[in-house]
């Protein structure tokens, strides 16, 4: 289960605004779906590249964000008249352990002390939206790991209106897969995407023969799979079948 056990202090990296954003206890990384593209449907733990957008407009990403601070995690405010129903309660015979159950629940103390706490809270650090990102990338954004995340993110939106025409074609009980021809801007965003991963030192080599794979370059796909680690088999065995078959959609999976 994916729990939060209070907040984060950040410091944004622009303009060094104090920013909040959730301090996770434990993180449920399963999904309803999951695609070879990378994408999850469903997910309860966070699964949009740490892009956060400042208050002063500027975008950044978590990991290059400093830690501040640290805040508890406030319970919520006891409904009104609580008082009243918690003295009815003693009345009527309710045991203390009840009205101290109550009490864990709700935050009993007074209206001061909790506006004072939440005071404390900064702006949150906002997450930015698919909507967001064809702006974010005609800025012309110099940050190599802004850019990644961003023409990432871009890639799976794009492929999301071919995820519905999916899910329809196998909800009737088809075996084959609908035709997927992706527009000039996927393809153009894949082909950026793939001179930024390819680059780096230790590239994730399944999405790399993803995008290859989608691009229709099914033997520089395949070739890709030589280096998937020996964990990550299961999923190539799929990626190689698909490369087989001559697909370039992608696939939703379970493992």
């Amino acid at each position: 289960m994916t729990r939060t056990s209070g907040t984060s202090v950040i410091a944004a990296p622009c303009c060094r605004a104090k920013l909040a954003t959730p301090q996770y206890g434990s993180i449920n990384f399963s999904a309803f779906e999951d695609w070879t593209d990378g994408q999850t449907v469903g997910s309860l733990s966070p699964f949009d590249g740490g892009l956060r957008r400042c208050t002063c407009g500027s975008y950044f990403l978590l990991r290059q964000a400093e830690k501040v601070g640290y805040l508890p995690r406030l319970n919520p405010r006891a409904p009104v008249g609580w008082e009243k129903r918690s003295l009815l309660s003693r009345i009527l015979g309710k045991s203390e352990a009840e009205r101290e159950h109550i009490r864990s629940i709700y935050d009993t103390r007074p209206e001061t002390e909790i506006a004072a706490d939440e005071a404390l809270v900064p702006p949150d650090a906002a997450r930015a939206r698919d909507t967001e990102l064809p702006s974010i990338l005609n800025s012309h954004i110099q940050d190599t790991d802004i850019l990644e995340v961003v023409r990432r993110r871009r890639w799976r939106h794009l492929n999301d209106s071919y995820r519905e025409v999916y899910r329809l074609h196998k909800k009737s009980g088809a075996v084959t897969y609908p035709e997927f021809e992706p527009t000039p801007e996927q393809i153009d965003n894949m082909q950026q995407l793939l001179l930024i991963v390819e680059r780096s030192s230790s590239p994730d080599w399944l999405e790399v023969s993803e995008l290859h794979r989608e691009l229709g370059e099914f033997d520089k796909a395949l070739a890709c799979l030589d280096h998937v680690a020996a964990e990550e088999q299961d999923v190539a065995s799929i990626q190689r079948d698909l490369i087989t078959k001559g697909l370039k959609c992608p696939v939703s999976y379970r493992l």
